[in-house]
């Protein structure tokens, strides 16, 4: 029964999230306080528990055209301090783009956070378990 429900537990949360995301392509967040960029940050919906995931900011100017040497740094929420990171954790841009290493040790949804300049942008990551492959 357990199996079930946490099978059930997880494609409802996957679904949830799918379909919340459907159809969006990368919001676009600024332009930043001093430089003025515009930049948008890729995430995964969900990944497996123990798996890692590439996080990807991309940064333009206001023409859409890719800007190198801007510093991005990426955090986890406080709550998953202990549970979950990125590496590294500040990445200067090349070709416009700034990539990063996300990785959880637990199950559930945490919250990773791009800054570019003083702009923000949040993304919500669903950490789920692999299936019981023995049935």
């Amino acid at each position: 029964m357990f199996a079930y429900t946490s099978r059930l537990y997880a494609l409802v949360l996957s679904l949830t999230l799918t379909v919340g995301g459907m159809g969006c392509t990368p919001k676009l967040v600024g332009p930043t306080a001093s430089a003025g960029y515009f930049f948008s940050f890729d995430a995964p919906l969900w990944i497996l528990w123990n798996d890692s995931a590439e996080l990807v900011v991309h940064v333009q100017d206001a023409q859409g055209n890719p800007v190198d040497g801007i510093p991005v740094e990426f955090q986890v929420e406080p709550a998953w301090a202990q549970s979950a990171s990125v590496f590294p954790s500040r990445i200067i841009t090349t070709g416009g783009r700034a990539r990063t290493v996300f990785r959880a040790g637990l199950i559930g949804v945490v919250h990773v956070i791009a800054r570019v300049d003083n702009t923000t942008q949040e993304k919500a990551l669903a950490i789920s378990h692999r299936g019981d492959t023995s049935n």
